[in-house]
């Protein structure tokens, strides 16, 4: 596997001025570097000019020490290998800075120049251990949510239609936030909706449309998250992912045990369905927008700011046209229910249309008499996105 360490480099935290042009002389022929004085600027410097495949810091600095800056780092990026320079500090800090930071190895100060790019380099082979495990998780997975999507087009076009549009615009306001894990957040995007294949299809509707129904069923939606979130921790290494699930339906508080990391996923994932909920219902962008700023105590910081810079607000209403059902092409989105002269539901009003939905109405079309399936359907060419050049 390729290693990232020409794009991604290392970040180096010291408050000691002549600690950081000893390490610059060090290191800047070898790796990309950035340096910073103090955590306040590490972290400003992670989150603009990042990602980084390693930071190293310093433990004994004012304010964050070295080992609470690494932990606060790894929240942002699991994947980041994380040293940190002891000093004089005594071994019960650096033991519990060990536990708190996940820290890959320590470092004794003062480091000789051959001994620290000898870190560096065992460091990048860890980074790329990291990386190579993690982009053979996600061939794995991918594969198998995809295979799982493809049953939901089928089975459950209602959620499956909303998970499909929440993990869109979730990827969207990760990427804006500058939250880099795609592959949790497809995860938990659309196992988040398996509890409501617990319920009969008109029961399916009525919950989906949010109208009235029975207590026990109501009892029965509460404990879905719970659901998921067991079936998908049976899977080795998707731990974090039941974690997410669970903590979607709740409001962001950084005082949940879960870790941030966790926290900011759920909350995505949670303004990203809330605003499909309301697009549901009828509402445009701009109101949609209004709506969920009067709560936004309930999302993750910073997420209103993101969604108004992904989604163009200035839509009150999207242009819709008719067209034959044998004309639907990847990427519009349905504005109708599709379904059989029977009642049966194949493909949900909102659904945006992609290779499954396409193959699936194909096989409906070789199966069924044409009379059976609609004749025209409405739809939306171009989805409602902001563009990215505008100001």
């Amino acid at each position: 596997m390729k290693s990232d360490r020409t794009t991604r480099g290392i970040l180096f935290v010291d408050d000691e001025p002549s600690v950081l042009e000893s390490l610059r002389r060090v290191v800047e022929t070898h790796y990309p570097a950035t340096f910073a004085k103090s955590a306040k600027e590490a972290i400003e410097a992670f989150e603009q000019q990042g990602p980084f495949a390693m930071v190293i810091s310093d433990f004994r600095m004012p304010n964050l020490n070295g080992a609470e800056l690494l932990l606060e780092i790894r929240n942002r990026d699991p994947d980041v290998v994380t040293m940190l320079f002891t000093g004089a500090a005594g071994f019960d800090d650096v033991s519990e800075a060990v536990r708190m930071g996940q820290i890959y190895r320590l470092i004794g100060k003062p480091c000789g120049a051959k001994e620290m790019l000898q870190n560096l380099e065992d460091g990048f082979r860890q980074y790329d251990a990291i990386r190579a495990e993690k982009n053979l998780l996600e061939q794995t997975l991918n594969g198998a949510v995809s295979a799982l999507t493809t049953i939901l087009s089928a089975t459950e076009p209602l959620f499956f239609g909303r998970a499909q549009r929440v993990k869109k615009l979730a990827f969207k306001l990760a990427d804006h936030m500058g939250i880099h894990d795609q592959w949790r957040l497809e995860l938990a995007s659309t196992f988040a909706y398996l509890g409501y294949l617990n319920l009969p299809p008109a029961m399916q509707e009525r919950v989906y449309h949010k109208r009235i129904v029975p207590d026990k069923v109501t009892h029965l939606i509460d404990g879905f998250p719970r659901f998921a979130a067991d079936l998908v921790k049976k899977i080795p290494r998707l731990e974090k992912i039941g974690n997410i699930i669970i903590s979607i339906p709740r409001d962001y508080d950084t005082n949940w045990q879960e870790e941030e990391h966790v926290r900011r996923l759920a909350s995505v994932i949670r303004l990203a369905n809330d605003f499909d909920e309301y697009s549901e219902a009828h509402y445009g962008p701009k109101a949609i927008h209004q709506k969920l700023k009067d709560r936004q105590h309930q999302y993750l910081p910073g997420a209103m700011e993101a969604l108004g810079n992904v989604i163009d607000l200035e839509i009150d209403s999207l242009p819709e046209i008719e067209i034959p059902l044998r004309q639907i092409q990847i990427g519009m989105t349905l504005r109708q229910d599709i379904r059989l002269t029977d009642g049966l539901l194949l493909a949900s009003k909102g659904t945006v249309i992609d290779e499954v939905v396409v193959e699936l109405m194909d096989n409906y079309r070789r199966t069924y008499d044409e009379t059976y399936l609609p004749a025209f359907v409405r739809v939306i060419e171009d989805p409602p996105e902001k563009d990215e050049g505008s100001d």
